[in-house]
């Protein structure tokens, strides 16, 4: 069973109430049937994911992550998601980028590279 599948069966219930809605409604509208989910899930995700290997892997998975966190339009401290980055590092390079106290997730980054 796929998305598609249930927003097949859910749209036929709400088709009358979007013939006069904003773009703006709609996504809303979407977001609070099926976004949910997915947003606890990133969520988790975020908060498991851990430095296993490479810094610049860490990296590519957790800055999608933000990014797709961000598109539920939340506003969520910035150093918030600073703490959990640092947080998720192998324990040597987070002591050594905490001393620095980056004030933002993009300095954390440029950090854990150098």
């Amino acid at each position: 069973m796929n998305i598609m599948d249930d927003v097949a069966r859910w749209y036929p219930s709400i088709e009358k109430q979007l013939q006069s809605c904003s773009w703006s409604t709609f996504a809303n509208i979407i977001l609070e049937r099926f976004g949910q989910e997915q947003h606890k899930l990133l969520l988790r995700q975020l908060f498991q994911l851990r430095q296993e290997t490479f810094f610049h892997e860490y990296i590519s998975n957790f800055t999608p992550l933000v990014d797709q966190l961000n598109a539920y339009g939340t506003t969520a401290d910035p150093f918030f998601y600073t703490m959990c980055f640092i947080d998720g590092l192998k324990d040597y390079i987070c002591v050594a980028i905490s001393m620095h106290r980056p004030p933002n997730l993009d300095i954390a980054c440029l950090l854990a590279k150098l």
